[in-house]
C-alpha cells in the first residue's frame, strides 16, 4: 500500500509541475512575497541537474509503480524494495539522459564570436584612436547588445556611430558611419 501512496504522490506532482510550466527552472509565487525555486536542485553547474526536483518525483513515481506492482503480486518484501529501486533508478537514468540531449545539448547558443558582428551597426562607447582600441557596442539578434574591442585608421569619439567591416585579431576593425557623430 505504501508504494501505491509514494506512486500517487510523485505523479501527481509531476503533472501539476508540467501543468505549471514547471520541469525546467521556476520560481513557484506563494501567498506573500516568498519565491521558491524549484528547479535545479543543489547543482550549481549549466544545465538540468540529476537532483532536480522533476527527476526525484520521475524516480518516487517508477519505485511506486514497481513496488506496487510486485506487492500486489505477493513477491518478498526485500525483493521488492531492490527491484523497485533498481527499475526507477535505470528509467530515471534513461529520462535524464534523454531530457539532457533534447532540453540542454540541442538549444541554441546565444554566443557571438566577432565575426558575427561583421555587417552590423552600433556605436562607440569607448573612444577609438590610431594608438588605442577602443570599444563598441552593437545589437545582435541572438544575444541582444554585444560589447567587443575596435580599433580604426581613424579617430572615432565615444557616442559615434560606426559600422563593423572585419575582425582583425582579437578585436573589430570598425568605421564610422556618414552623419553620425
Amino acid at each position: 500500500m505504501i508504494y501505491l501512496i509514494i506512486a500517487i504522490v510523485c505523479g501527481l506532482l509531476l503533472i501539476a509541475m508540467a501543468a505549471m510550466g514547471g520541469l525546467g527552472d521556476s520560481d513557484l509565487d506563494m501567498v506573500g512575497d516568498v519565491d521558491a525555486d524549484i528547479g535545479h536542485g543543489d547543482f550549481g553547474g549549466t544545465g538540468i541537474s540529476p537532483l532536480s526536483i522533476p527527476i526525484l518525483l520521475i524516480f518516487g513515481t517508477m519505485f511506486g509503480c514497481t513496488g506496487g506492482i510486485l506487492e500486489a503480486i505477493d513477491w518478498d518484501p526485500t525483493q521488492t524494495l531492490v527491484i523497485a529501486i533498481a527499475v526507477s533508478a535505470i528509467v530515471t537514468a534513461v529520462t535524464f539522459a534523454v531530457m539532457v540531449k533534447v532540453f540542454v545539448k540541442n538549444q541554441g547558443s546565444t554566443a557571438v564570436g566577432l565575426s558575427d558582428l561583421v555587417g552590423l551597426s552600433g556605436i562607440a562607447t569607448i573612444r577609438i584612436t590610431q594608438k588605442e582600441p577602443g570599444q563598441i557596442v552593437v545589437a545582435t539578434e541572438a544575444r541582444g547588445r554585444v560589447t567587443a574591442p575596435a580599433i580604426a585608421k581613424e579617430e572615432i569619439p565615444t557616442n559615434s556611430q560606426i559600422k563593423v567591416i572585419k575582425v582583425v585579431g582579437d578585436s573589430v576593425f570598425v568605421e564610422k558611419i556618414n552623419g553620425g557623430k
